[in-house]
C-alpha cells in the first residue's frame, strides 16, 4: 500500500490499481497507518535563491503573462496563482481546452480581474497580449506547443517554466529558468519573493494593473457581446446556443461538472 501511494502521489499522479487476494479481503486487521499518506516528504522544493532570480527577472517585465495548466488544478494551487496575479497585475490565461484533460480544473473564475480565459488562436485579444509579452510563465502546462509559439517573439520573450515533473521541464522548448517540485508551495515561496523585491516596481506594477483590469473587462465585453448576438434559431441546439441559454439561466460563478 505505502508503494501505491507513492505511486499516486507523484507525477504523473492518478489511479493506482491494487490487486488483493481475496482470503486477505476477508481478514479482520488493526488501525493500520500510512504516514505517507500525510507526508511532505514527497514534495521537493526550488532553492530560495533560484526563486529569487526568477522573481527579479519577472519584476523586470513589462508585460508578462502566465499559462495556466491542467497541473495547477490538481495540485490546487488556484489560490497562489490569484495572489499572484492580484498582487502583481498579471495577466492570466488558461490552457487550450482542447489539449487534453486540463478542461477538468478550473484555475480561476472567470471575472477574475486578470484573467482573460482559455487560450485561443481565433483570439485577437488573447493573441495580441502574447505577442507584446516579454516573459511567459508557463505552470504545469504546456504553453510551447506550436500554435502559442507562433504568437511568441522567440527573440525577447522569455519562458519561465514551473513544473512538477522534470521529464517535462523544457520538452517542447527550452525555457530560460525551469523551477522543479510541488507547484503550490514553489507558486508560495515564489509570490514571498516577488513581495520581497517588489518595491522599487511599485509605479510599474500599478501601471499594470489598471491597464490590465480595463483590458480584461473589454475582453469579457467582446465575448458577451458574441454570445448575446447568437439566435435560438434551427432544427438543432449548437454549443454556442447552449452556452447562452446556460448564461441566461444560471447564477453567476456557476460550475457544471460532467
Amino acid at each position: 500500500m505505502e508503494r501505491a501511494i507513492k505511486i499516486s502521489l507523484t507525477p504523473p499522479y492518478g489511479p493506482t490499481f491494487v490487486g488483493i487476494p481475496q482470503d486477505i479481503q476477508v481478514e479482520k486487521t488493526n488501525n493500520i497507518d500510512y504516514p505517507l499518506h500525510n507526508s511532505n516528504f514527497l514534495k521537493i522544493h526550488t532553492d530560495n535563491n533560484e526563486l529569487n532570480n526568477v522573481a527579479k527577472e519577472i519584476l523586470k517585465a513589462k508585460n508578462p503573462v502566465i499559462f495556466a495548466g491542467r497541473k495547477l488544478g490538481i495540485s490546487k494551487s488556484q489560490k497562489e496563482l490569484s495572489d499572484i496575479a492580484d498582487k502583481l497585475g498579471i495577466l492570466v490565461i488558461s490552457e487550450a481546452p482542447d489539449r487534453g484533460p486540463q478542461v477538468y480544473t478550473v484555475n480561476l473564475p472567470s471575472n477574475h480581474p486578470y484573467y482573460l480565459g482559455y487560450y485561443s488562436n481565433t483570439d485577437d485579444v488573447i493573441k495580441s497580449v502574447i505577442s507584446k509579452s516579454d516573459i511567459i510563465i508557463d505552470i504545469g502546462c504546456k504553453t510551447t506547443y506550436k500554435r502559442v509559439v507562433a504568437e511568441i517573439n522567440i527573440q525577447k520573450t522569455k519562458i519561465i517554466q514551473i513544473d512538477d515533473d522534470p521529464l517535462h521541464l523544457g520538452k517542447y522548448y527550452a525555457p530560460q529558468y525551469g523551477i522543479y517540485g510541488d507547484i503550490k508551495s514553489n507558486l508560495n515561496s515564489l509570490l514571498k519573493c516577488l513581495l520581497n523585491n517588489s518595491v522599487r516596481y511599485k509605479e510599474e506594477i500599478d501601471r499594470r494593473k489598471k491597464e490590465y483590469q480595463l483590458l480584461t473587462k473589454k475582453h469579457r465585453k467582446i465575448i458577451t457581446k458574441e454570445v448575446e448576438s447568437i439566435e435560438f434559431t434551427g432544427n438543432k441546439i449548437s454549443p454556442i446556443q447552449l452556452v447562452k441559454a446556460m448564461q441566461k439561466s444560471l447564477p453567476d460563478g456557476c460550475c457544471i461538472y460532467r
